[in-house]
């Protein structure tokens, strides 16, 4: 996961698609085949319970797959274009596998051929008590890059020297099998089907018969007399009623944070006519699973200025924010803030509705675009997880998103009382 990608997700509210689930499938093939053998490597113990779940959505709901993405890593002793080619080969025999249980269109699946995974091959070593280890340790201490074909080249020839060539056929027979693997993520959204509702026969009377009626004979109209017109006395005109001016004191909470596991709560004070500031804290302290985390505390202040009444419709802002993180949402990468928090400043603007007669209650909806400042240390997303990068770097985009239900309280202002009493 790239970083910018990381402030991204902690700034851009969270937009969690509350319908979308996500399941994983891990498949290893024979050396250089794309055929799903069952058999190998305890295969089916995972393909069958995972398509039968399939099969039982497929029966018990209404459900539409998003996008299915691929990731598939291939042992060294191959070469990149072959790895390549049986990535995308083993895509589609498992998805063709997959489509005798759900059906889904071939273009939502996604292929990240690895090339040579280094990176497992370094985990398989570290883990084992292999012949001259920490020698192989040192050549894989600093990993070539993905698209770095001669980095690779050149570790690999390094890999064969050793020993001569016994430690690398060590690796070829205990290490490689489990490098040619993939695992699969699909994204899918289940929705209850709707009961059937049973139509209702509407019986229709006969209409009556008609009944014929004889209109009684006109009587003749009475002689017209001549009213005197009534003298109207013009009633005064009633004062209006002066009207007295309010500002707000609003408490508020972003249910798109919610959504994404992070509490927070948020204030607003109306300052002057036309203007407010808004202050909203974000916390989140706890860990979802072993592996997965999102744990921030960060505040985004905002000055904002309204078009119409401060507190109604719409409004321009110049928010700034400063957050703390500690994030770890898929097996690559554990991310955290290591001497300084995330800062940065951006722009926003937004939308206010008030509920009922007395409009307290209400929904606001809000979008900035800005940049961040941050320093990250990255580590292996594991228990006592290395450091694999530290950096800084700097994000523009979307800095501050919501969906907030609010509650505010309407009180005079104090120059617009006196006024009225004056009056």
């Amino acid at each position: 996961m790239k970083p910018y990608l990381l402030v991204l997700f902690i700034l851009s509210s969270f937009i969690v698609f509350a319908q979308e689930k996500v399941d994983s499938l891990q498949v290893f093939f024979h050396q250089g085949k794309s055929d799903i053998d069952l058999s190998f490597s305890e295969n089916g113990s995972r393909i069958n319970p995972y398509a039968q779940k399939l099969q039982s959505i497929n029966a018990d709901s209404l459900y539409k797959i998003n996008r299915i993405v691929y990731f598939a890593g291939g042992s060294p002793e191959g070469s990149r274009a072959t790895n390549a080619r049986l990535s995308n080969e083993r895509a589609a025999s498992v998805a063709n596998y997959l489509h005798q249980y759900a059906q889904f269109n071939d273009s939502l699946v996604a292929v990240n051929p690895q090339n040579e995974d280094w990176k497992g091959l370094k985990q398989l070593v570290e883990a084992s008590n292999m012949p001259n280890k920490a020698r192989v340790m040192q050549l894989l201490k600093d990993l070539p890059d993905i698209d770095d074909e001669a980095a690779s080249e050149a570790l690999k020839k390094k890999l064969k020297q050793l020993n001569k060539g016994r430690t690398w056929n060590y690796m070829y027979r205990n290490f490689f099998p489990q490098l040619r693997g993939a695992k699969l993520y699909i994204y899918y959204e289940v929705v209850e089907k709707p009961e059937p509702v049973e139509e209702k026969k509407v019986e229709i009377e006969p209409a009556p018969e008609p009944i014929e009626i004889t209109p009684p004979a006109p009587k003749p109209a009475p002689m017209p007399q001549r009213i005197p017109e009534p003298v109207v006395e013009p009633k005064p005109e009633p004062k209006p009623e002066p009207k007295i001016e309010t500002r707000f004191l609003g408490v508020k909470t972003n249910l798109l944070f919610l959504a994404g596991t992070i509490a927070n709560v948020g204030f607003e004070y109306e300052f002057a006519p036309k203007w407010s500031v808004d202050l909203p804290i974000y916390y989140s302290p706890y860990d979802l699973s072993d592996t997965r985390k999102i744990r921030v505390l960060a505040t985004q202040p905002e000055v904002r200025y309204w078009l119409s009444k401060a507190g109604e419709g719409h409004y321009f802002g110049v928010h700034g924010h400063i957050a703390g993180f500690n994030v770890a949402i898929n097996d690559h990468g554990r991310y955290q803030d290591p001497e300084r928090p995330l800062w940065g400043f951006g722009l926003g603007y937004g939308y206010a509705i008030n509920f009922g007669a007395t409009k307290n209650w209400g929904l606001e909806f809000n979008l900035g675009l800005g940049f961040a400042n941050y320093e990250y240390e990255a580590f292996y997303n594991r228990p006592n997880g290395q450091v694999f990068r530290t950096g800084e770097d700097w994000y523009w985009g979307v800095t501050r998103a919501g969906i907030s239900l609010t509650y505010k309280w309407w009180k005079p202002r104090k120059s617009s009382v006196v006024n009225a009493l004056i009056k």
